[in-house]
């Protein structure tokens, strides 16, 4: 389990996983974000991400 400074998380996130970050900010309103809803996100709102980026999320 990751701990610290939960900014410090993200941005250390970010650094590596751009893209799977812009997702989480898309979907991060959702209560649960069920695997159909993460593709379609992905698909629609990110389209840059891959596959590979909706994983490492």
């Amino acid at each position: 389990m990751m701990r610290g400074d939960p900014q410090k998380l993200i941005n250390k996130f970010g650094k590596t996983h751009q893209n799977a970050l812009r997702l989480a900010e898309v979907v991060s309103i959702a209560v649960r974000v069920e695997p159909e809803l993460l593709r379609l996100a992905r698909l629609t709102l990110v389209p840059e991400a891959n596959a590979g980026d909706e994983a490492d999320l």
